[in-house]
């Protein structure tokens, strides 16, 4: 059964790989959209969906310590998880630059960014506080093998899900 379900996959992809290298269904447009929110909150969106998925594959870790493997499940694993987040990351970057002024935020995004950095910064030093007792108390070993993989997703959950509330909030 995984083969065919691969296989179907791969010929999914090949096909949007054609109509996007071929701009089959492209609209023509000469203009740009200025400062377009949609896809700074679809960036935000995939960073919440990676970020509760990396949370709970790391956290697999402390309630499964010897069937989890640092190589398949923390690099292979993040790897996965991670790549969907990087390819809105970069498409954001692309529309950005392809924009005349290049204004990357407007003053109400600024303001919630740096709230969400600010929160961010606060919950994350707490998490790896928490962490870092556990640690030095033996109470869980498993923190030496985990400890980066919980600060990446929690950082990307935590500012992800600070930005959609802000914007939704104002």
């Amino acid at each position: 059964m995984v083969f065919p379900i691969m296989a179907g996959q791969f010929t999914v992809t090949l096909l949007f790989l054609f109509v996007q290298i071929t701009d089959r269904y492209k609209i023509k447009s000469d203009h740009h959209p200025v400062r377009d929110i949609n896809i700074f909150l679809i960036l935000q969106y995939v960073g919440v969906i990676s970020g509760v998925m990396g949370l709970a594959l790391a956290s697999l870790a402390f309630f499964f310590p010897s069937g989890w493997n640092l190589t398949t499940h923390g690099v292979l694993g993040g790897i996965v998880l991670l790549f969907p987040y990087g390819l809105a990351l970069l498409y954001w970057l692309f529309t950005k630059f392809q924009e005349g002024d290049r204004q990357w935020f407007d003053e109400k995004q600024s303001q919630d960014i740096g709230k969400s950095a600010l929160m961010t910064l606060i919950v994350t030093t707490l998490l790896m506080l928490i962490l870092f007792i556990s640690y030095l108390w033996n109470l869980s070993p498993v923190v030496q093998m985990v400890w980066l993989p919980i600060h990446l997703y929690a950082t990307i959950l935590i500012f992800s899900i600070g930005n959609l509330y802000l914007n939704k909030k104002g």
